[in-house]
């Protein structure tokens, strides 16, 4: 690592003679820059940004103890040592005051001046090794409490607002929204850079909540439908959508951050209908309402209860709504066929809501069948069409329930399986529900149907055992034992394990040693 270092030294000789003797036996510090007063090293410092600051106490136009009380005036980080005569020595309790690294007597030993270089050197890579350290742990804590924050994690809340608040993003942005950026897995090449992106009077936050998927908090001053698309386009170029294959689904507006998580659930809503629009595409969840109500033919009321026929897998009961919709529709309207078709069509989406995309790719039926108007054009009579809605949504529960149904207890034993070899992971109930083909909300039903517990509540119980065992069996640090059990913030490993242990894993570790 190189060290910038100024000399600040009113006989240009001398000056130069230390810088000689720097670049003899500290090559590191490099370059040496110059200056021969206390005015023209401030100027100069300002400028080059050095690391370090060698300074004589007496110079003309400004001394250097007034150098650097004006450089740390303005919070300047440089370490100052200073070259000091025997003599001088009345100036060092004022020095120190200023914050004074190290003192280097005159005239210059070039012994003395190598090891106190070698040594501030040395110490300002240790506190900037440290301080690295520390942003690191601070940005994954973050990112943490943003991922835990946006998939309904409550107890988060607070400590986003807190960080939204440090950035200064709760004063200067009105309107929050939230998009979810998706790529396709195969991609060698696709990568997500997490962290805070400001331009163009928008905030953006990203934070991984997958392999290939991203979830991004916005923030502007306004935003509309239009300013949103516009939001896409100054987060991501489109030949880069085209090129990676990227789909983004994006959320409502809200006037408070606490609503990101409904934010962040409507975009991906959004992003179930990727297979509508194709790869380097952005789906706004206000556009898809519009979509499945196109027309005023389908009532709220219906609405309801053909998701909760889909979602109960009802195929009966799905026909017999979906029959008493086209006889109201008919009776009360005086209906065009491409109405009717565009009805069909609205009908057909609501199943969509619940089958996971890699499903939906992976059958050939609804690539030929499913989202164009253009592939009900060929139906002419309102029979004809009523089996094609029962067709595609009978094909959709299949798939839904495809290996699922006759192997539903294998698949839950599969699931613990998974869990155990991945506890140490991020592993959210979408990606495990992803694993297995199956709906989040089904698999979430049956797991705690065959488990007695949640998803959620077996994966904390299994990662709370073994922290517990390696608490007992080893000596790793409390935030070592953390990390491995797939937790990053040792904060909420704590309140995790003392909620179910009844005790902090610090008081469990001096038990179970006492009990030994």
């Amino acid at each position: 690592m190189a060290y910038k270092v100024l000399i600040v030294e009113d006989e240009k000789e001398k000056a130069r003679g230390i810088a000689y003797l720097v670049e003899k036996y500290n090559p590191e510090c490099t370059p040496v820059l110059l200056a021969h007063d206390g005015r023209e090293g401030y100027k100069k410092a300002a400028k080059e940004q050095p690391d370090i600051i060698l300074t004589d106490i007496r110079m003309p136009v400004m001394d250097g103890l007034e150098m650097i009380r004006a450089l740390r005036g303005v919070d300047f980080p440089a370490e100052f040592i200073v070259l000091s005569g025997y003599a001088e020595f009345s100036y060092a309790k004022k020095a120190i005051e200023l914050g004074v690294r190290d003192f280097i007597t005159k005239p210059v030993d070039e012994e003395e001046l190598s090891k106190t270089l070698s040594k501030v050197c040395k110490e300002i890579t240790e506190r900037r090794a440290t301080e690295d350290s520390l942003s690191k742990l601070n940005d994954d804590m973050r990112n943490y409490a943003l991922r835990d924050f946006l998939t309904g994690g409550m107890d988060s809340q607070y400590k986003v607002g807190e960080y939204l608040k440090q950035m200064g993003v709760l004063e200067e942005y009105g309107q929050y929204t939230c998009m979810v950026m998706e790529g396709d897995e195969a991609l060698s090449d696709f990568r997500i850079e997490e962290g805070l992106i400001s331009q163009n009077g928008m905030f953006f936050y990203g934070v991984k909540t997958g392999n290939a998927q991203m979830a991004v908090v916005a923030g502007s001053k306004s935003m509309d439908i239009e300013e949103k698309k516009n939001l896409v386009r100054q987060f991501i170029i489109k030949e880069e959508l085209d090129r990676l294959h990227i789909r983004i689904g994006i959320g409502s507006s809200y006037e408070e951050y606490t609503q990101l998580p409904k934010a962040y659930e409507e975009a991906c809503v959004a992003l179930n209908y990727r297979i509508l629009k194709g790869s380097g595409t952005a789906i706004l969840f206000e556009e898809l309402y519009d979509m499945e109500n196109r027309t005023d033919l389908l009532t709220e009321k219906e609405t309801e209860q053909l998701k909760d026929r889909i979602d109960r897998f009802d195929q009966d009961g799905f026909h017999i709504a979906v029959k008493g919709i086209f006889n109201r529709a008919l009776s009360e309207n005086n209906l065009s066929l491409p109405e009717l078709q565009k009805l069909s069509l609205n009908i057909v989406l609501l199943g969509l809501h619940n089958i996971p995309t890699a499903q939906l790719q992976m059958n050939g039926y609804f690539g030929k069948n499913l989202f164009t108007l253009k592939s009900i054009e060929k139906f002419k009579t309102m029979e004809q069409l009523e089996n094609w809605i029962m067709n595609m949504v009978s094909s959709m529960n299949e798939v839904m329930l495809k290996d699922s149904i006759p192997k539903k207890k294998d698949v839950i034993v599969e699931a613990k399986e998974y869990i155990r070899q991945n506890y140490n992971q991020n592993i959210t109930l979408n990606d495990i529900s992803k694993q297995f083909y199956i709906n989040p909300s089904y698999f979430s039903q049956l797991f705690k149907k065959k488990s007695g517990m949640t998803y959620q509540k077996y994966l904390t119980n299994y990662r709370v055992d073994r922290a517990k065992k390696l608490l007992a069996e080893t000596e790793l640090r409390i935030y070592e034992v953390c990390k491995l059990v797939g937790y990053s913030d040792v904060n909420h490993f704590n309140q995790i394990f003392e909620r179910t242990e009844g005790m902090k894993p610090s008081e469990y570790r001096q038990k179970y040693a006492q009990d030994k």
